[in-house]
């Protein structure tokens, strides 16, 4: 297959980004990624993809970005752990620096990028009760205040030109990675239950969709401005029981929410915090989710592959 054109990768290493690059090369695509140990990102990724060191110039990251069809955004610090405010820095700053980076390359390109793709999360939206959309305003709390400004910062490339599309993260459940190999090998030794009350929402979508959004994004201009990256948002004892039917167990004893606060501080929010976030209209066109139920998604994940299952 002849190259379609170069796509710039930024957290291409990373679950969902290295899963975006191999379906990028499959379909003909020349990739350039961004890695800080060169090494390492060459043994994950392979020989077809070209590396640019992180460490090298912004005048040298305009010049690579010049004339690439498009620059897709993934890198951040994992927001998983205690946040310390050593940790919330590293959060709040791999975020937003490596963004304002790239769009300042962006800014001096001779050819600039048509577009830029750049992730977000739905804790834009902070904890809501009621269902909402793109529409809906920002929350309030440590996530939001992130998501916020990770957004501000790739807004402004729009105005060189390039077409901006924040993409908002739910919990993005695949094989590998993510939030999704621990709640199975909870849910085996029969260890996940509800949090809390169990009526917090939690918003997923699966790897696959989660790619193929991000794929479409790339060059369908219908994509601009915030996009929900959600297949569905339900209660968490239901996703939790579902966890744990597509392992073949039973819920696990409830987790108080007060239990979460204590083991985890302020990051108990990630659990608590309630993301009744709609699916994006995306969902309407006709490359909807090819994965469009939570127990599809899951029986995706756990089945037998080689003679063996995720997590096994």
């Amino acid at each position: 297959m002849s190259a379609r054109g170069r796509i710039f990768v930024a957290g291409a290493t990373g679950f969902v980004g290295g899963a975006l690059v191999a379906r990028l090369l499959e379909a003909g695509w020349r990739v350039t990624a961004l890695a800080r140990d060169l090494d390492t990102a060459a043994r994950g990724l392979g020989p077809d993809v070209a590396l640019f060191a992180s460490s090298d110039s912004t005048e040298s990251l305009s010049a690579t970005l010049s004339g690439c069809h498009a620059v897709v955004n993934l890198a951040g610090e994992p927001i998983v752990g205690r946040w310390s405010e050593a940790k919330k820095s590293r959060i709040l700053g791999s975020r937003v620096e490596t963004t304002r980076r790239l769009v300042e390359a962006i800014e001096d390109a001779a050819t600039p990028p048509t577009a830029l793709v750049s992730a977000s999360a739905v804790g834009w939206y902070g904890h809501r009760t009621e269902f909402v959309d793109e529409r809906a305003g920002p929350g309030s709390g440590f996530l939001s205040e992130v998501c916020q400004r990770w957004e501000a910062e790739a807004s402004r490339a729009c105005a060189h030109g390039t077409r901006v599309t924040t993409v908002r993260f739910g919990l993005v459940l695949g094989r590998g990675g993510g939030p999704l190999p621990p709640m199975l090998r909870a849910a085996r030794f029969g260890l996940l239950g509800r949090l809390g009350t169990g009526d917090q929402h939690v918003a997923w979508i699966h790897l696959s969709d989660a790619v193929d959004l991000l794929v479409q994004a790339i060059d369908d201009p219908r994509f601009e401005g915030p996009v929900n990256a959600v297949t569905g948002s339900v209660p968490q004892r239901q996703f939790a029981t579902a966890v744990a039917r597509s392992v073949g167990r039973r819920l696990g004893p409830p987790v108080p929410a007060w239990a979460a606060r204590v083991a985890l501080g302020e990051a108990a929010s990630l659990l608590l915090d309630s993301s009744p976030v709609r699916a994006s209209e995306f969902w309407a066109l006709p490359e909807g989710p090819t994965l469009p139920t939570l127990p599809d998604a899951l029986a995706e994940v756990t089945a037998r592959r080689g003679g063996s299952a995720e997590g096994r």
